[in-house]
């Protein structure tokens, strides 16, 4: 079985807008084989997912109820985070969850 491409991965499908909050510049270049038609956008009235960036637990904390006002039904939430960080790890994955 081939291995999966990132966007695969990401679940992103043809035809979708993806919002992005405090995305890398090279956010995009990472993203290989993206089905047609995607648009990547850091402002969009209407979009399919968001890739919302963070640093740290408190930028997290400061911006959460930003990024839950955005979310709808159907909407897909992928949060980034430095690596090694095990505890924000875990914190993230627990929100994700729902299990604040």
């Amino acid at each position: 079985m081939p291995e999966l491409s990132v966007a695969e991965k990401l679940k992103i499908k043809e035809g979708q807008t993806l919002m992005t909050i405090n995305a890398p510049e090279n956010f995009a270049a990472q993203l290989d084989h993206l089905p047609g038609e995607v648009k990547i956008m850091k402002n969009a009235k209407t979009f399919h997912q968001i890739h919302w960036f963070v640093k740290d637990k408190t930028q997290m904390g400061s911006e959460l109820s930003k990024v839950m006002k955005m979310m709808k039904e159907g909407i897909l939430l992928w949060i980034y985070f430095p690596k090694g960080h095990r505890k924000f790890k875990q914190i993230s994955q627990e929100v994700m969850a729902g299990k604040q």
